[in-house]
């Protein structure tokens, strides 16, 4: 669904420098018709119609390649439609033309590097771009270093948890979900027989694009069901659903027979806001769908997650008490229907960046959203974090790892009931096209042996030049028999306080990862083997050195 209301802005080179001598042109095509056809791949290149454009400066390639004026554009046009793998060798050859003058080069050659999990390669280019307005102190450029400085720490992010995947299986649902357009914002019924999801195609309700934003297509619902082996192929859902405007599928209760879905609508009199309905299937159809009284058209709220009872919604909005961008909020709902005053989830939660994407597991406790911030590799990550029943406070949220997260923007997602499998969107080489539609079922070892050993593990962080304490976050991940990380983590801060002790199960005979973070050094990891209680340390000092 759409990600901001506003146009998306995706940073241009607005001049470029070129010289234009010794320039020939193809016998097959007139000098005039040539610059015709620059003119018009420049006008929709800078328009941001890159649909229109890429085809243009395609055709000029071929007629003479490895023209500075046309490879720049096509990196940046294949880029835009997340063609990594295309856009990277014409924005490296790039780097070699003098012609082109445009600083912004170094920013999507590090984008694509980054997008493609070259982080070593992204970092060296977001660096050389930062050093482009580094030293200039108006408040445009101070923005856009501290952007380049975000982006810079999503790539280190991405260097750890590349290092440490998770073990899963991940499968796309294939062709009768997907297709050449974006699919996403999967919701599934308790018993996984019905799916609904959005997309972006030709033969949505209005069948019109949207050049005030990406240039796709208007977003619909659409709506498969399942016999257990495979999906019928999507058809969009009745007009009680979908409008000539955005609607996006949000939320699916078990029983399959509430949808939350956003509405965005580029009507003046409706401000431009993107807000939250509700439809209630009835009589074998969905009724019309009603917005929902906490959601305020003076705010952009573009997703929810609700209860397995109903009576509570987490949503996201952008709304003035918000930290950053959009945060999570609460609504519960009384015995009479009526929603209550949204209640923030807190700083535990919500970051000076974008919160999205909420879903609440069965218990009520477990809550799985997206972010920008904590440690994502690149926009948006999925992290997970826990309800207390005691404190009803929220767990420090913890990055669900790669694969599941990629460097895009990965969000609007949902879990099938017993926990086992998730559903995602996501954009990746063995795709169809855009954003996807995939399966993940993390791997567990079958363990014979239970016997386990609850210890005080004790614990310091130390400078390794200063020997001065400082605070870290412990992480101690269970291997496998191969030695990747497993789904069972567990996290402790280290505090500049002398060490505290830890109380901390290990199962004898298996294998772990302790991996040692802390802001402004590098991680430090270390294997635990915990074949016998001897080999299970009681007291432990790291050692950490700065990230310079």
């Amino acid at each position: 669904m759409l990600q901001d209301p506003v146009k998306k802005v995706f940073i241009l080179a607005q001049i470029l420098f070129f010289s234009a001598s010794g320039i020939s042109f193809s016998q097959s095509l007139s000098k005039r018709e040539i610059i015709q056809m620059e003119s018009d791949a420049y006008r929709h290149y800078r328009d941001l119609d890159f649909h229109e454009a890429l085809p243009l400066y395609l055709k000029l390639n071929s007629l003479e390649a490895n023209n500075p004026k046309y490879i720049f554009p096509i990196g940046v046009s294949y880029l835009y439609f997340n063609k990594v793998d295309l856009a990277i060798p014409y924005l490296e050859a790039c780097k070699n033309k003098k012609e082109i003058k445009s600083a912004s080069l170094d920013y999507y050659l590090g984008k694509a590097y980054h997008l493609s999990g070259q982080f070593d390669k992204a970092i060296q280019s977001y660096t050389e771009y930062k050093t482009f307005f580094g030293h200039k102190n108006t408040k445009q450029y101070k923005k856009l270093y501290e952007d380049i400085e975000k982006e810079i720490e999503y790539c280190k992010n991405g260097l750890t948890l590349y290092t440490f995947p998770v073990k899963v299986t991940i499968s796309n649902l294939g062709p009768s979900i997907n297709s050449e357009y974006p699919e996403y914002g999967p919701v599934v019924s308790g018993d996984e027989r019905e799916i609904i999801v959005t997309s972006s195609r030709p033969d949505t309700r209005g069948g019109q694009r949207d050049f005030h934003t990406d240039g796709h297509y208007f977003e619909d619902l659409y709506i498969s069901t399942s016999n257990g082996k495979n999906w019928e192929p999507l058809l969009r859902m009745s007009d009680s659903i979908n409008t000539n405007d955005h609607d996006a599928s949000v939320a699916l209760s078990a029983d399959g027979k509430n949808l939350i879905l956003y509405r965005y609508t580029n009507d003046v009199l409706e401000n431009g806001s993107g807000d939250l309905y509700i439809s209630n299937f009835h009589d074998l159809k969905w009724g019309n769908a009603q917005k929902l009284s906490f959601s305020n058209q003076k705010y952009w709220e573009p997703s929810a997650a609700i209860s397995n009872d109903g009576k509570t919604i987490v949503f996201s909005s952008n709304r003035e008490q918000s930290i950053g961008g959009t945060d999570l909020y609460m609504v519960v709902q009384n015995v009479k229907g009526v929603w209550s005053i949204p209640v923030s989830l807190g700083s535990t939660i919500n970051t000076s960046r974008d919160e999205d994407s909420p879903f609440l597991m069965p218990d009520g406790k477990t809550l799985y959203f997206s972010s920008k911030g904590h440690n994502s590799m690149g926009g948006y990550d999925i992290f997970i974090s826990q309800l207390s029943s005691e404190t009803l406070t929220w767990s420090k949220p913890e990055n669900i790892g790669y694969p599941l997260n990629t460097p895009y923007d990965d969000l609007h997602f949902s879990w099938s009931a017993d926990g086992k499998r998730m559903y995602f969107s996501s954009i990746r080489p063995e795709g169809y096209g855009d954003r996807d539609i995939y399966t993940a079922e993390l791997i567990k070892e079958d363990v014979n042996t239970i016997d386990t050993l609850r210890t005080q593990f004790s614990a310091s962080v130390r400078d390794a030049r200063s020997q001065a304490a400082i605070e870290a976050i412990m992480k101690i991940y269970e291997l496998d028999n191969e030695g990747a990380t497993t789904s069972n983590i567990r996290q402790y801060t280290i505090s500049m306080e002398p060490s505290a002790a830890n109380s901390i199960e290990f199962s004898i005979g298996k294998k772990y990862l302790i991996l040692v973070e802390a802001q402004g050094y590098k991680p430090y990891s270390e294997r635990l083997d915990a074949s016998s209680t001897e080999s299970i340390p009681v007291e432990k000092m790291f050692s950490m050195v700065k990230d310079e």
